[in-house]
């Protein structure tokens, strides 16, 4: 069974979004990281990487333990 979202929850997701994939972001360059070198360790492409850090796909949880 599919849920729906209502506007505000949508919107709430939406900055969820954002927030999580800036501080993504954010906290891969303060490590010194490439995108090259995060996407090697978490087993993914470097254009999911950069996808994810502009918000044009949406991280998957399972691959968030590093």
């Amino acid at each position: 069974m599919k849920k729906s979202f209502n506007e505000e929850q949508i919107r709430d997701k939406t900055d969820f979004v954002r927030t999580l994939s800036y501080n993504m972001q954010i906290m891969r360059k303060k490590l010194g990281f490439t995108q090259r070198y995060m996407a090697e360790q978490i087993g993914v492409s470097v254009n999911y990487i950069s996808n994810v850090e502009r918000g044009k796909t949406e991280i998957k949880i399972g691959r968030a333990h590093v």
